[in-house]
């Protein structure tokens, strides 16, 4: 300041008295001796501001020390180094506090992904996506930690996704959850399919998340199945082969389409929803449901409603191809009215 750009004085309003003192002496003495906690910020801040290189160096250091000799069970001063580290990298773009915090508060010695996660995602909504993105960082390979965030904020809000919610769906996978914590697994889907008033962007990740649980599960029974000795095999196979369910519909684990009270509603739902967009998943939709309410628990439809009357209209109305009539061999269509 004084050599390179001939100034005597500087403005630093916008520093507290104590980091203002800090950075002063530290620039004569050459030495951090009144750094603290609470003037770290706006002193490391300063020292990038104003560009003195040895001590963004030593700020670096001083960070560096206080993670390391951070109380594991201390949930106030991992939260104080979280911030301050998200402080820079929102700040100043500089994210190596970050990568110190991500290191440490995931090691297998401090377990921060545990203890520290899920006290910080307690009111989900309050956090912004980059602080979601370094929570992911952390936690790493324990994403059960990040199914119990969401179910308790599913059951809190219980009639579409917050924002956090859906961020957190759509970036982390929970496939591997299924095996190794399948209860919570489970637990998170039927909150999921809850819901009670989901929007359509909703609708559409959830139809995804179900796709995947419905691969993930296939899977986990077909590797179940492998390791059954050889003299249940041909049972087991048996099984399999004989147990054929309805076709694979997922909008029926929504409550808000289960409990459509009668197949007009339904048809005019599914005919204007963007994710029905041919006949085929429009069928299956229908068929399901039908299928449900005259052989399940549910109640009996209308003998006055025809579905093929309902179905010639909606295709015709979007455009959609006829189905091939090869489509309904083995389906038992004795639900549909023609």
């Amino acid at each position: 300041l004084t050599t390179d750009l001939m100034q005597t004085s500087a403005d630093v309003d916008d520093f507290s008295k104590d980091a203002v003192q800090c950075f002063v002496e530290s620039c004569y003495s050459g030495n951090l001796r009144k750094m603290t906690r609470t003037n770290f910020r706006d002193a490391n801040k300063m020292s990038n501001v104003f560009e003195v290189s040895w001590l963004v160096k030593a700020c670096f250091e001083y960070f560096k020390n206080l993670v390391d000799e951070m109380n594991t069970e201390n949930f106030e001063e991992q939260h104080y180094l979280f911030q301050e580290a998200m402080y820079m990298w929102v700040t100043l773009k500089n994210r190596n506090f970050v990568e110190v915090v991500v290191r440490k508060f995931s090691s297998e010695i401090v377990k921060c992904e545990r203890f520290f996660v899920a006290q910080y995602l307690t009111d989900l909504s309050s956090h912004t996506h980059k602080q979601l993105d370094v929570i992911i960082e952390i936690v790493g390979e324990q994403r059960h930690v990040l199914m119990e965030v969401l179910i308790a904020d599913i059951e809190i809000n219980s009639d579409c996704f917050t924002a956090n919610s859906r961020y957190l769906l759509e970036k982390v996978s929970f496939t591997d959850c299924y095996s190794t914590h399948k209860l919570l697994y489970e637990k998170m889907f039927e909150c999921i399919e809850a819901l009670k008033s989901p929007s359509k962007e909703d609708f559409g990740l959830i139809l995804r998340l179900l796709k995947q649980a419905d691969v993930t599960k296939s899977r986990s029974d077909t590797r179940s199945a492998a390791i059954q000795s050889d003299t249940d095999k041909s049972v087991n196979i048996t099984r399999i082969a004989t147990t054929v369910p309805l076709p694979c519909c997922r909008f029926l684990k929504f409550s808000l389409i289960k409990d459509y009270p009668n197949l007009v509603q339904l048809a005019d739902f599914l005919a204007t929803c963007p994710l029905v967009n041919s006949s085929y998943i429009f069928f299956d939709a229908v068929f399901c449901w039908m299928a449900e309410k005259m052989f399940g628990i549910g109640t009996n439809i209308s003998n006055d409603v025809s579905f093929t009357e309902i179905f010639i209209r909606i295709i015709s109305e979007r455009g959609w191809k006829p189905i091939a009539p090869e489509y309904f061999v083995d389906k038992n269509t004795t639900s549909l009215r023609a």
